[in-house]
C-alpha cells in the first residue's frame, strides 16, 4: 500500500494519506458502456430487446404445456415477448471458453437430480422494475429443490461471474454492491434468489395485477422439472434460445417435493 506523508508545520506533526491510487476500486470502475458489445440490436432482436455478446442464462425451461402457454398469454396480452417460459437459475456473461465450466456444472447437476414437480403461486407480484413476476410457492418442497441447486451451481461455477448490461445498468444499494463483488450479480444467490418466471416486462400496475390473477386464482399451477438448460438472454434476461438441455437422471427421489 503506498503512503503520501505531508508535513505542514512542526508542531502538527505529520499527515498520513493513502494516494488514490491504493484505493480498492468498486465493481463498477472496473468497467464502462464500451466494455459491452452490442450483438443483435432492438429492431432485429427476437425479444425486442438488445442482446450483448456472451450473455447467458441457466434455467429450468417450463414443459408443462398449460403452464407453458398461460406464461406466453399473459406476456402477449402485455405486449411482452416470452419465447422460453423458464425459472432463472443464474446469470451472467461468459467470455470464450468459460461457458464450458458452466456446461460441465450442469451435467453433474443433471446426473445428480431427479425430476421434481414445480408449485407456482396462483398471482403474480411486481418486482422494483415494473416486471410481472409468477413465482414459485415459497411454501412448496419445489422452493427449497430449487434453491439447492442454485446453491450447488454457485459452488460449481467460478465466480465471480462477468458482468451483465443490465446489471451494469442498475441503481443499487451497499448489499447489492456486496454481492456483485462476490457473485458478478446480485439475484439468483444464495443470499438473494427470488425463484419465479417472468410473464410480463414493465407494465405492472393494480389493474393489471387485477386481470392477471382472476385467470390465475383457484388453479394448481404446475410444472415438472424434467431438465436444466443454458442459453441465451437479452438485456432484461429473457431467454431466446437453449443452447444445451441436461436431463435429470438422478436415482434418489426427493421427499417432500409438492
Amino acid at each position: 500500500m503506498k503512503l503520501l506523508i505531508l508535513k505542514f508545520a512542526p508542531f502538527w506533526g505529520f499527515i498520513f494519506i493513502l494516494s488514490s491510487s491504493s484505493l480498492q476500486a468498486g465493481w463498477r470502475d472496473t468497467l464502462s458502456p464500451e466494455s459491452f458489445k452490442l450483438e443483435i440490436d432492438v429492431e432485429a432482436s427476437p425479444t425486442k430487446q438488445p442482446i450483448y455478446r456472451e450473455e447467458y442464462g441457466v434455467f429450468i425451461p417450463i414443459d408443462d404445456p398449460t403452464t407453458q402457454y398461460q406464461a406466453k398469454e399473459i406476456a402477449d396480452r402485455y405486449g411482452s415477448t416470452l419465447l422460453i417460459p423458464h425459472i432463472s437459475l443464474l446469470q451472467g456473461r461468459f467470455e470464450g471458453n468459460q461457458i464450458e465450466a458452466v456446461a460441465d456444472a450442469l451435467r453433474k447437476l443433471a446426473e445428480e437430480t431427479v425430476p421434481f414437480i414445480i408449485k407456482l403461486k396462483s398471482e403474480v407480484v411486481e418486482d422494483k422494475s415494473g416486471n410481472s413476476f409468477w413465482e414459485v410457492d415459497p411454501a412448496s418442497g419445489s422452493w427449497g429443490l430449487l434453491n439447492e441447486i442454485n446453491k450447488k451451481l454457485c459452488a460449481l461455477v467460478p465466480h465471480p461471474v462477468g458482468i451483465l448490461k443490465q446489471v451494469y445498468d442498475s441503481n443499487t444499494s451497499a448489499e447489492e454492491d456486496r454481492l456483485i463483488e462476490k457473485y458478478g450479480r446480485d439475484f439468483n444467490v444464495p443470499e438473494s434468489n427470488n425463484l419465479h418466471i417472468t410473464v410480463a416486462y414493465g407494465v405492472q400496475s393494480e389493474e393489471v395485477n387485477a386481470i392477471i390473477n382472476k385467470n390465475l386464482a383457484d388453479k394448481n399451477w404446475i410444472s415438472k422439472a424434467l431438465r436444466i438448460s443454458y442459453g441465451r438472454i437479452d438485456l432484461v434476461g429473457n431467454v431466446y434460445t437453449i443452447e444445451e438441455s441436461y436431463p435429470f437422471t438422478g436415482l434418489v427421489a426427493h421427499l417432500d417435493e409438492s
